[in-house]
């Protein structure tokens, strides 16, 4: 049997960083640039669309991630966003965070949509001119994979430009940076992985601020990690020329740009750094096998000179003359690095409740689900999922003798279509109380299964220890439903409520309905019983056909004749017995299985209206029974002039 419980308990699918037998990886470049005062209308986009896209011997820095300082204003970011959607090899999807005008020049967050979902920036710490503050903001923009809905794939990214200078004073500045950097990433949610992507202006390793953020101290929580393990005095070191990033138009002598990771990116498991973080970074070749980690464009062989450029075997001269062009004539380079991110292995699943995108292909088979495919959402999923449709109210009892607990709601509908979200809910139609919800029965949980037609498209929700064998119980006693005016309507995702506040669908008791389509849900069908206590005060809502009164009572329940026909008129529907078998005249009701061929005037149940059926009016008139109640017309047991009436209209057609 399925099991969905309104896609609650199964659809709450915790989604891992790997799966049985060895992940499947993806990869994520996360990329830092120091972009040198870049404003609106700058004249180097092309250039930064060259150094961003072109290729050169299958090389292309093409980021996931930006990371970036030294934007002057909302329209530069908004510019650069523009090259980065526009240049040639992109692939369109690229989104910026929003832009915070802080002191100084500012960091700016652009990320592709298809690979994080972005969920918010935070100021760590505003910056100032104060000699006791860093200069600029720190800015933290959290993001997560796509696809994945855990901590574990959650990354806290920073985004930091220290103060430069190397003066007492300026690295004091550039600690307190650092203290607020780390001091947040201790602070951060558990399993979230973090990364700070920066202009440092730390020119040696042992300086106070790059040892608060790599070095250990009694909590490590926030402790950052250089993933390609180099370090040392940086500054006007031939040592390491290959990881210098400033300044490649002039002289390439220091690494003021790092991308640093935290524990959990560099522990060999799930989502991490592509490279080997116990190795250092080799000091004969840019192009380390043990390391995805780039200074874009530094090939190491011009050394506190310009980067070469027509014999630049990193990226190629056409790229090379970009990096300096971006720079401005006193720049960086960019540095990036990439990760080994688990492709989703959920995606869209087309249950018959509707569509979850948490579930794998297994699993969604597992319960009997359309798989859309890994790492589709619900929404973009093709073709749509589609919620069951067709289910109507087929027959309702409401009132009969005896004492016996068989007062029950029919649903018809394709067998085999689950109920998953529907209710049935009963409104009040008289007096002061008009509107108000008087019963709420969510058809989701069928004795530990999810509520669905059988086989025949029928199920039927009603009393115990009756004459009916009820797919859902839904209470005991003679009275499961009121002997008076009431509207029963079957609806979808409703939240309706018979407490306050949404607990009256007619809140001027004016017999028009005036909730919120948002609070009553889908409206699937409505059917309605009136009696006589109150004439002309009682009320039907949402438009439903009704029946009744039956002489100053309400009716038994009704049925519809033919069965399952749906044209939304009381035409639709005949009167049930309320002695249930039909001796009365009422048409015997039929829990469970289609309403008898024989009704609605039809004696003979052949589906027309002929002398056949004529006969049986003659032989049955003033008569009540179970055979007559097939002519039974007008709501009124026992076959009267008025059901002669109706019969004849009948008979003689339009």
């Amino acid at each position: 049997m399925l099991r969905y419980h309104r896609l609650a308990a199964v659809l709450i699918v915790a989604l891992v960083l790997s799966v049985q037998g060895d992940p499947i990886f993806a990869q994520l470049r996360v990329a830092n640039w120091n972009v040198t005062n870049f404003d609106d209308n700058d004249p180097r986009i092309n250039d930064f669309k060259t150094a961003i896209y072109d290729t050169y011997n299958g090389r292309s820095m093409a980021p996931d991630i930006l990371i970036g300082e030294e934007f002057i204003s909302a329209g530069a970011v908004s510019d650069f966003l523009s090259l980065l959607n526009s240049a040639t090899g992109s692939p369109g999807d690229w989104a910026a965070a929003p832009f915070i005008d802080g002191a100084d020049t500012d960091s700016a967050f652009f990320y592709r949509t298809t690979k994080v979902d972005f969920l918010g920036v935070t100021v760590v710490a505003y910056g100032s001119s104060s000699t006791s503050n860093h200069p600029r903001n720190i800015q933290r923009y959290d993001v997560r994979l796509i696809g994945f809905d855990t901590p574990e794939a959650t990354v806290a990214i920073y985004a930091s430009h220290m103060k430069a200078g190397s003066g007492s004073e300026d690295e004091a500045r550039r600690l307190i940076e650092a203290e607020r950097i780390r001091d947040d990433a201790e602070s951060l949610p558990a399993g979230w992985h973090f990364i700070l992507g920066a202009d440092l202006n730390i020119q040696r390793s042992s300086e106070a601020a790059y040892v608060e953020l790599v070095g250990s101290q009694a909590n490590n929580d926030g402790r950052f990690y250089d993933p390609i393990k180099t370090p040392g005095t940086w500054n006007n070191n031939y040592t390491y020329r290959f990881v210098h990033t400033q300044e490649p138009s002039s002289a390439m002598d220091d690494r003021h740009d790092q991308i640093l990771l935290s524990a959990s990116l560099i522990d060999g498991e799930g989502f991490d750094y592509d490279g080997n973080p116990n190795v250092s970074y080799s000091t004969t070749t840019w192009n380390d096998p043990n390391h995805s980690y780039r200074s874009w464009g530094n090939d190491g062989t011009t050394y506190n000179n310009p980067i070469a450029t027509t014999s630049n075997s990193m990226v190629g001269p056409t790229i090379a003359q970009a990096l300096i062009n971006s720079v401005n004539n006193n720049g960086h380079l960019p540095v990036f690095l990439d990760l080994l991110t688990p492709d989703p292995v959920a995606g869209a699943c087309c249950t018959p409740c509707g569509c979850v995108d948490s579930l794998t292909e297994a699993e969604c088979l597992a319960e009997d689900g359309e798989f859309r495919g890994v790492g589709v959402i619900c929404g973009e999923e093709v073709p749509a999922c589609t919620f069951p449709s067709g289910m109507i109210f087929n027959e309702i009892l409401i009132s009969h003798e005896g004492t016996q607990d068989s007062e029950f709601v029919e649903i018809v509908g394709q067998p085999g279509d689950v109920l998953c979200g529907l209710s049935i809910v009963v409104i009040e139609g008289e007096t002061l109380s008009k509107g108000l919800v008087k019963r709420i029965v969510p058809l989701d949980n069928c004795g530990g299964d999810t509520c669905m037609l059988d086989s025949n498209g029928y199920f039927v929700a009603g009393g115990v220890n009756g004459s009916i064998d009820a797919d859902l119980v839904i209470g005991s006693g003679t009275n499961i439903f009121e002997n008076g005016t009431e509207t029963l309507i079957l609806v979808r995702d409703t939240q309706l409520s018979i407490l306050a506040p949404n607990n009256d669908v007619d809140s001027d008791n004016d017999g028009i309905a005036d909730i919120d389509a948002e609070v009553l849900g889908t409206l699937i069908d409505a059917m309605g019983f009136i009696d006589d206590d109150y004439p002309g005060s009682d009320k039907i809502y949402f438009s439903a056909p009704f029946i009744g009164p039956d002489g100053t009572t309400v009716p038994a329940g009704a049925t519809r004749c033919p069965n399952g026909v749906d044209t939304d008129t009381v035409e639709d529907w005949v009167l049930l017995s309320r002695d249930m078998a039909g001796a009365d005249g009422g048409v015997p009701v039929t829990p469970g299985s289609a309403t008898p061929p024989a009704c609605g005037g039809d004696f003979d149940g052949d589906g027309d209206f002929d002398l056949m059926d004529y006969a049986g009016m003659q032989r049955c008139f003033g008569v009540y029974s179970a055979e007559c109640s097939a002519l039974e017309m007008d709501g009124q047991y026992g076959i009267t002039l008025s059901d002669y009436e109706l019969f004849a209209d009948l008979l003689v057609g339009p």
